[in-house]
Order: structure tokens, then sequence, then C-alpha cells
């Protein structure tokens, strides 16, 4: 009999609600991750019991906890005990609750904190006049959350036009975007965004010198435009300054900047237009980093192709990849998240590991060793 949280270690012998079985021993629900997300050098997850808990680099408060110290494994986010989903950005994190509101901390230069000030915080806060969110982005210093109307509300730097409200003028509390009345997904890379809308269409805003708006153009946007060139979008995925859709058929699409490879396509040339990830088909998710991405795809394993410096790309290496590769032993993927030069998985049993870049100790292994191959997050039996 295969072990499970009924059957743990011999048949019968069941884990406390909400706990798990790994390797044949009950864990605690506060050792179960059920959501992550990758910052530019951080990482946070959100816990089986609604705690959220965030290692790796501390400038800013971005972990939560009360201080700046870097932390090589989890921390638990201070008073946060209901939390559906976590999001890790730049220098900042932010949590939706479950009561609809959200809240952030970290650094708030550019009003990603979404309280009305520019102060940061190295405790959670409120976004200010926020309920309901169903969903929540966190980019380089923006943040977006998404509702059940489908109008999404962005906050944070708006130089470029990364908020999409149609203005360049800095928003340091959440502002409409009327024009996404059906938006059922939010992603945000540096300075851009792109949105997943009713019907499987995909726009995008903001900064677009590389061709990351997908619109055919270098011409930057305050306000979402059409991406070209796709359809039957069930996915998207942003990075610092690309973009990738998947497809209904699970083939993955890609636009914008592209000197490592990390549109797939098996060239370094931008697109302004998405071309075709070569070599890869049943994919689920896509997740983008700094020049690079990895996907999801049906069998549970994972792909990842681009910068491979820090072995972002898991695949026991640090060759750089113009096309997809798989991530070394790992299977029954539930979902991705990539950072700078790191990323996570989340696996169905609640277990997460990552791999890449590590200098801050952004992987939760209890070391600042980088990893070519996927390594457990370390979470305290709390």
């Amino acid at each position: 009999m295969r072990a499970s949280a009924v059957h743990c270690g011999r048949c019968g012998s069941a884990c406390v609600p909400g706990g798990a079985c790994f390797d044949g021993a009950c864990v605690r629900p506060s050792q179960v991750v059920t959501q992550a997300s990758a910052g530019y050098a951080h990482t946070c997850a959100r816990m089986a019991d609604g705690a959220a808990r965030c290692w790796g680099d501390n400038t800013n408060g971005r972990l939560g906890d009360g201080t700046t110290t870097d932390r090589r494994s989890p921390t638990a986010v201070t008073s946060l005990t209901n939390a559906v989903s976590v999001h890790a950005g730049r220098e900042f994190s932010c949590a939706r609750l479950s009561d609809g509101r959200a809240a952030c901390w970290g650094n708030n230069r550019y009003g990603q904190l979404g309280d009305g000030g520019t102060s940061e915080r190295r405790v959670p806060g409120f976004v200010v006049g926020l309920s309901g969110a169903t969903d929540l982005a966190a980019g380089s210093y923006n943040g977006c959350a998404l509702f059940a109307s489908g109008a999404p509300r962005c906050w944070g730097y708006n130089a470029v036009g990364t908020v999409g409200d149609g203005t360049t003028a800095p928003r340091s509390t959440p502002t409409v975007i009327g024009v996404l009345t059906s938006a059922l997904q939010v992603e945000i890379g540096d300075v851009f965004a792109c949105a997943r809308v009713a019907g499987g269409a995909a726009a995008c805003w903001g900064d677009n010198d590389y061709g990351q708006l997908g619109d055919g153009t270098t011409t930057q946007r305050s306000a979402p435009s059409p991406v070209m060139g796709v359809a039957d979008v069930a996915s998207i995925g942003v990075g610092t300054s690309s973009a990738c859709a998947v497809r209904s058929d699970g083939s993955v699409w890609c636009w914008g900047r592209n000197e490592y490879g990390q549109l797939g396509d098996g060239t370094t040339t931008s697109r302004a237009l998405p071309v075709r990830v070569t070599g890869l088909s049943g994919a689920t998710q896509v997740a983008g980093g700094d020049g690079f991405f990895c996907a999801r795809v049906t069998d549970g394993t994972a792909r990842c192709w681009g910068r491979n410096s820090q072995g972002e790309l898991g695949d026991g290496t640090t060759t750089t990849r113009r096309s997809p590769v798989a991530v070394t032993g790992l299977t029954d993927v539930a979902e991705l998240t990539a950072g700078r030069e790191h990323a996570c998985a989340v696996r169905r049993d609640g277990r997460l590991l990552c791999w890449g870049r590590n200098d801050a100790g952004q992987l939760g292994d209890g070391t600042t060793t980088a990893r070519r191959a996927p390594v457990a997050v370390s979470f305290p039996g709390t």
C-alpha cells in the first residue's frame, strides 16, 4: 500500500488533519506547504495551518519577521495565521488573507506595499481599501489584486505605466484597471505586467524595450495592450523582461528579451511577438525568472530553459539552454515558482524543493551553497 496521510508507515496509521506523510513519517500542518512564491533573493511559503514562512535575503524586512537578518531556513511571518496565499516580489512580500484582505511588508520606496506611504515595513501591514481579493501578484516594484468582478487593482511604481491605469503617476494605494473587466490572472515582471482574460486572450502593459508586451512593437504602454498571435491562453508567466503563455493544447509561446535563450525557440533573438517553445508539450503552468523559464507538464515533471549560471534550470549543470531540459529527479509537481536566479516546486504531497542561487539562503536548506538540482526546504517541526 502506498504511504499516505491515512496510512503513514503502517496501515491505519493516520496523520493529524492537515498533516502529511513524508518518507513513512507524519509531519504536522506547520511543515506542509500548500503554495510558495520565489522572490528576487528570498522565498515565501503558505503552510497548511494558515501560517506564512519566508527565508533568504531580509534587506528592508522582506521576510516579515520584524528583523533585517537573513535566514537560511524558514522563519514565521509575524502575526500571519490566516494566509491563503503568499507572493514574493523583488524586495517585498505580500499575503492574501482568508477574509479577502491583503497584507504586505518589506521595501516600500515606490509604494509597492499599497499602504499609502513609502516607509518600509518589517512586519505585515494592510493594503489600503482592499477587500474581497481572489488572487494577488507581486513584481519588482508593484502589486496587483484580482477580484470576482474581473477588474484588477494595481499599485506601486508607475513611471513607465506598470500600474496600467493609463497614467504614469505614482500609486501608493490600489487603482482600478478599468479596461480589464474580465481578468482571470495577473503576473508582474520587472516594470511590466500581463493578464490572462476571459476568452483565452492576454494583454500586457508597462515597459516594452524588448517587446515584452507582445504587441509587435517596442512602444511603452500605460494601459493594457493585446498580445498578438496567441489565443486559447490557459495560463501565463512572466520573467524580468520576457513573458510566456501556456495554450489550452499544452504548447508554450514566449516573447520579449532573449539573450539567454529564455524564449525557448533555439535562438537568442528578442521577439516582440510570441514564438513557440521548441520540444515542449503537455505544459500546464509556466513560471519565469531573470533570463529563464520553467514549465510544469502533465506527467508531474518540470522543464526549464534559458540562463543557468547558478544552476537555476535544475538539470545538474550550469550550461545555458536555448530549449527546455528536464529538472533532475523532480516528480509529482503541483506548482512551480521562479525568482531571480532560483526556482522552487511544490509537490502534491506538500513538500517544497528549490534549486539555483543560494547566496542569501533563499533555497531554505540551511546553507548558502548554490544547488544545480532540487533540494528539500527544511521546515521547523513546530
